[in-house]
């Protein structure tokens, strides 16, 4: 018995036969009948991106401008740039919301009071977030048994034009670039089936195996990339990227960005989850924390008695951290230490100067970031 499909079916698009009840999904270009066992209509629910609508930013604060290049504007989102002009980023609020679907924070770039008309080779404007290969292992880039995956996010622009967003492996050897056209003052939602990558090292451990960006003004040193295509080489956009930096005040926005893997390779995105706050801070204290008004204090009998200040981290790091202290406020000694702080644990030391009470008290920082 023939069926009457319908016309220009769109992936994951589902079609019921009326008499017998039964239900088709169209799917990698052709209708499957529909089961449990069979088929999933989306990729993996699964977020691979950490922080992806930007509620976190432990380091500078949401809503606090930065022109400083590599700077973490939010937490593991890294605004980073070379150009003659003066770009600003923020994470700025939706107050109140136009659109349902967008939530309360997002990555904002502003080309400032100073433009930038003339591109040269190694200029580039971006935003980037390393991926822990832990993240993506199950994805199997760079092997035969490689699959896809789905991008998503949602983008704003004061100004029309095409951004380009990326997918690089962390030797630098391969590039996924793809072009987006976007219209002026209205989110938009974008969908982007990435093709399985069976080129390059695609690390699976805690290192760095995969940097996700997003250009919005790119020079032809970082140009080189295809259009939706896994290319050779390190590329974060290709020839027809605009220019945002060509005229002052000019904004571009994104947020709500998703990777998820299609390994039944579905052509659809899962729908968009609002992660839990906390759930998100914690998988961002994996790579950075701060600890403020830490306190080390003790008694000596004489000078150069020591103590140690020992805490178990809540969240493990991704490996032993780098310790920054500030703000200090010392009495009787110098001041605190570091004394073998690990992924686990926070470890300092505080030495007297001379007998009588002694104490520190400071903003301590640890970083874990690739």
């Amino acid at each position: 018995m023939a069926f009457n499909f319908p016309d220009a079916p769109t992936a994951g698009q589902i079609f019921t036969d009326a008499p017998s009840g039964a239900q088709y999904v169209y799917t990698n270009g052709v209708w499957m009948q529909s089961s449990a066992a069979q088929i999933r209509l989306t990729a993996q629910a699964r977020n691979r991106v950490c922080n992806p609508a930007m509620q976190i930013s432990q380091e500078i604060g949401l809503d606090t401008t930065s022109n400083v290049t590599n700077t973490y504007i939010a937490d593991q989102w890294v605004f980073y740039f070379v150009t003659a002009g003066v770009p600003v980023c923020a994470i700025r609020k939706e107050t109140p919301p136009t659109d349902s679907n967008v939530p309360s924070w997002f990555f904002r770039l502003s080309s400032g009071a100073t433009p930038d008309t003339s591109i040269a080779a190694g200029d580039f404007v971006a935003v980037r977030q390393p991926i822990e290969g832990t993240r993506i292992a199950d994805f199997c880039w760079g092997t035969a048994q490689a699959k896809p995956a789905m991008l998503r996010f949602m983008a704003r622009s004061t100004v029309a034009g095409t951004f380009c967003v990326a997918l690089r492996n962390s030797p630098a050897t391969h590039s996924f670039v793809k072009n987006c056209t976007i219209a002026a003052n209205v989110w938009t939602q974008f969908v982007i089936p990435v093709p399985a990558c069976t080129l390059g090292t695609w690390l699976i451990d805690n290192t760095l195996s995969a940097q996700l960006s997003f250009a919005a003004m790119a020079g032809s040193t970082f140009t080189g990339g295809v259009d939706n295509t896994w290319t050779a080489g390190s590329f974060i956009a290709t020839p027809q990227i605009s220019n945002w930096m060509s005229a002052a005040s000019q904004l571009f926005e994104f947020t709500n960005v998703g990777l998820y893997l299609d390994d039944q390779a579905t052509g659809a995105a899962p729908p968009w989850v609002m992660p839990d706050e906390a759930q998100e801070l914690a998988a961002c204290i994996r790579y950075y924390t701060k600890h403020l008004n830490l306190t080390a204090s003790g008694i000596a009998t004489a000078a150069s008695q020591t103590i140690f200040f020992d805490t178990i981290l809540s969240t493990p790091m991704r490996v032993s951290p780098a310790v920054n202290v500030s703000n200090t406020s010392n009495s009787n000694t110098a001041g605190v230490a570091n004394s073998g702080t690990t992924a686990t644990h926070l470890r300092l030391t505080c030495t007297a100067a001379a007998a009588g009470a002694f104490f520190s008290q400071n903003d301590t920082t640890l970083t874990a970031r690739m």
